[in-house]
């Protein structure tokens, strides 16, 4: 299976949701993304799939083309 997305995506997600101050709680609800689960992928405990990072970019309202490959 091919990866679209860059390997250090969730470090850059996690970096611009503490930046806006918003919690995980708040971004797992808007996302349908179980909290638990989002943050064990924000914390790269868990291999982030393309699905979820371009729910995340699409809620954060962020350019996908920075995390494609």
């Amino acid at each position: 299976m091919v990866k679209a997305i860059k390997p250090d995506t969730y470090k850059v997600l996690k970096s611009k949701i503490d930046k806006r101050g918003i919690k995980t709680k708040f971004i797992a609800s808007k996302t349908g993304i179980p909290a638990s689960y989002l943050s064990q992928l924000l914390n790269g405990s868990r291999e982030m799939s393309t699905d979820v990072a371009l729910a995340l970019i699409k809620q954060l309202k962020l350019p996908v083309e920075n995390f494609l490959r």
